[in-house]
């Protein structure tokens, strides 16, 4: 497992990578959402070279963009990972636990 990975789940101390990841990671998310703050510090660890994030309480579109993307899905946060539907911060989570986020990301 990559060492920013490993630090997501405290395994010791976190190494910095020495360039950025081509990947592209997208989160759909509102302010106000405790699961959106915990899938975002989760995302700032990957050292991802195309990061957006897209508050959908601010910018209507975005949220219908979101809904289409996800199937219909209307909870928050959504995310995406070079264009792949990750979903939730659980699923998240989930992912980097599984080896899929390795695989979406391009490194496994």
């Amino acid at each position: 497992m990559f060492g920013f990975l490993k630090s997501l789940f405290g395994g010791g101390q976190r190494e910095e990578p020495q360039e950025k990841i081509e990947a592209k990671i997208e989160l759909y998310k509102a302010d106000w959402c405790p699961h959106c703050k915990t899938a975002a510090r989760f995302l700032v660890k990957i050292p991802a070279d195309d990061v957006r994030v897209y508050d959908v309480d601010r910018d209507k579109g975005r949220a219908q963009e979101m809904v289409k993307r996800t199937g219909g899905r209307t909870s928050i946060p959504q995310i995406f990972i070079n264009d792949v539907h990750i979903g939730g911060s659980t699923d998240l989570v989930r992912a980097a636990q599984s080896g899929r986020l390795n695989q979406v990301l391009g490194l496994s």
